[in-house]
């Protein structure tokens, strides 16, 4: 038996939010009910995310503990150990309003807005060496005492 979900996002119109997860995204389906305007797909750690559109009242009877239900508009955040592997995969998919970012720490992200206005960011992986010289950097600029 697969595992539910527990994670659902809300969606405005769950066919062009599945459209957009599978099609744009690469996320695997694995299972649509239209009539019951739900559908499951599969994150890219593999992870079944609830998409549930305005006719589901009760998402939480779908989920599995803890229970985390992201609205139209809120932001869901992936990791990635190749990034520029992502960028290439979406594009080929046909996806192109993308934003790509760079901080300070020298962090990369991808930025891409879904049918209901969420935030889909994708975000570098950072390696253990450069996590250690941020906070040795970091402890260096602000010493105690």
């Amino acid at each position: 038996m697969p595992k539910r979900a527990r994670f659902a996002l809300r969606v405005n119109d769950l066919a062009s939010s599945l459209t957009f997860y599978v099609d744009r995204l690469g996320f695997q389906l694995v299972e649509s009910q239209l009539d019951a305007d739900r559908a499951v797909v599969l994150d890219p750690y593999g992870d079944p995310i609830l998409l549930a559109g305005p006719a589901v009242e009760d998402v939480y009877s779908h989920l599995d503990e803890p229970r985390i239900v992201y609205k139209p508009g809120q932001t869901l955040d992936f990791v990635q150990e190749n990034l520029d592997a992502r960028l290439a995969a979406l594009t080929k998919r046909g996806l192109t309003d993308i934003q790509q970012e760079q901080t300070d720490e020298g962090d990369r992200k991808l930025t891409i807005k879904d049918p209901s206005n969420s935030t889909i960011i994708f975000v570098q992986q950072r390696s253990p060496e450069k996590t250690l010289a941020l906070y040795t950097r970091g402890a260096a600029r602000y010493p105690h005492g």
